[in-house]
């Protein structure tokens, strides 16, 4: 199993808040990997991958909504296949508890899971401009709670995250109210894009991931 994870505050009144633009991204790849029933074709270096998801079931609880997806990973040219699932996860006990529902999600699952390498946490970040993102790993929340609560509850700060730039604030804005408003007009036809240029990059993340765990069984 792979994990995706969307950090973000539940709530409508949060929907279209910098602070939630982890869940954004979850939404965005349900429905990028949902669209089109052909598989998605990706050219790494010399090599061509043929991605094929299949949405399996979605599920809300109190304290999380996730999807599941099934993927066939096939390399073109060479006896690389790959069979693996992957859950889109959204904790829904706000920011500071995302720890809490992340370590319960683990818990559940049946096979061997291992943050190190199955594991991308998505979420805003104050230190990048926006239109910028950054993968990363290991590195220090920068007194993001969400990353902090995950940070405490898996005892351990070694997974991968993808840094989504939301700028800093002009002025004297506090960054706490900054992050807790919502894009303007202009902003929103840049996070826009942003949603389609990281649909490739979390692509390749996958395909990383799904080699290391075909190590990992062999």
């Amino acid at each position: 199993m792979i994990l995706l994870v969307g950090l973000g505050n539940p709530g409508e009144e949060y929907a279209k808040d910098r602070h939630n633009i982890g869940f954004r991204f979850v939404d965005h790849l349900d429905k990028y990997w949902s669209k089109d029933s052909q598989p998605i074709e990706l050219n790494m270096g010399k090599a061509k991958y043929l991605l094929n998801f299949k949405r399996l079931y979605e599920e809300k609880t109190s304290s999380f909504k996730a999807r599941e997806y099934e993927l066939d990973l096939e390399k073109e040219t060479a006896a690389f296949f790959s069979h693996i699932h992957i859950g889109l996860l959204q904790p829904l006990l706000f920011m500071n508890k995302s720890g809490e529902v992340v370590q319960k999600v683990i818990e559940g699952f049946r096979t061997d899971f291992h943050p190190e390498h199955d594991m991308l946490v998505i979420h805003d970040d104050l230190d990048l401009p926006l239109g910028e993102t950054k993968l990363s790993f290991g590195r220090g929340s920068a007194g993001h709670k969400g990353v902090e609560s995950i940070f405490e509850s898996l005892g351990t700060q070694e997974f991968s995250r993808l840094r989504v730039g939301v700028g800093r604030p002009e002025g004297i804005k506090e960054a706490e109210d900054y992050v807790l408003s919502e894009f303007n007009k202009d902003e929103q036809a840049v996070l826009n894009e942003v949603l389609n240029q990281a649909e490739l990059r979390i692509d390749e993340w996958l395909i990383n991931a799904a080699k290391v765990n075909a190590r990992e069984n062999h």
